[in-house]
């Protein structure tokens, strides 16, 4: 759920500690890096899967399967606003609305970074303060699709896929081309109370899909409980899905009701 930590952050609850006593590590001791077997890590206000194994052997292959070989693919599901550009990227007609798939190949700061940081980073007087740290940037890419979009509120419901896994990164990606995660105050003040409308107090994004390609199954499905999450597409790949948590189901409705009332209206 979100607000568990899948780091080790002292402000909330550890899912780590939650894995210690239901989890046993069958392995020898490994290094604090891996965290009791936790493949992939997600944001504390972000909801959904996260893989686990229980013996080094499958931690390793599972970690090399996504990291390396990427062969393990990751799916989310977001609620992004769009909100206008800042003076400096007005005339930007890229930034408008989204196509109906795309993909966002633009840098990323590696710790993360707040709205207000992100337009000191585009500004060449202002970027010349920014102590160095913070300009420490990384490739990343990140793909889309719109599975609906709601006129009236100006929100995008998307299926967003990683093609690399840098911290913040869809929240940074969609905050950069103007269309910030609804909910995420962080990235933007008109995103967070969007979501307060909608009753989100989080960044509205899901981990709700994790598709394990071939060469990553036999070591990895053996130490994941997937239970009835599991789905098998065919003899070559293992689907995990973890379905839409409450706040987001509500979000969804709020949104489809407000659009049938502006049509009611239309018709007065």
């Amino acid at each position: 759920p979100a607000g568990m930590s899948t780091t080790l952050h002292v402000a909330y609850p550890h899912l780590i500690q939650y894995l210690a006593r239901c989890v046993p590590w069958k392995g020898v001791d490994i290094p604090v890096l891996f965290q009791h077997g936790l493949v992939n890590r997600i944001d504390v206000g972000t909801s959904g899967l996260v893989l686990v194994t229980d013996t080094g052997n499958s931690l390793v292959a599972t970690r090399r399967a996504s990291v390396v070989d990427r062969r393990v693919e990751k799916i989310y599901r977001a609620l992004v606003l769009y909100c206008p550009p800042p003076e400096s990227r007005a005339g930007s007609e890229e930034f408008w609305y989204l196509n109906p798939k795309g993909a966002i190949n633009w840098n990323v700061f590696a710790n993360g970074a707040d709205y207000s940081l992100q337009l000191a980073a585009q500004d060449p007087e202002r970027k010349r303060g920014l102590p160095p740290a913070f300009m420490d940037r990384r490739p990343a890419t990140t793909m889309y699709r719109v599975l609906n979009y709601y006129p009236s509120s100006g929100v995008y419901y998307l299926e967003v896929q990683l093609r690399s896994g840098r911290r913040h990164q869809i929240r940074q990606h969609f905050a950069q081309i103007c269309h910030p995660l609804v909910g995420d105050g962080r990235y933007h003040e008109r995103a967070r109370s969007m979501g307060e409308q909608m009753g989100l107090y989080r960044p509205a994004l899901h981990a709700s899909r994790i598709t394990l390609l071939p060469s990553s199954l036999d070591s990895a499905t053996d130490a994941i409980d997937v239970a009835s999450y599991t789905r098998k597409e065919d003899s070559e790949k293992t689907v995990v899905e973890c379905p839409l948590p409450d706040d987001i189901r509500r979000a969804l409705r709020w949104l489809q009701e407000k659009e049938e009332r502006g049509k009611g209206t239309d018709h007065v």
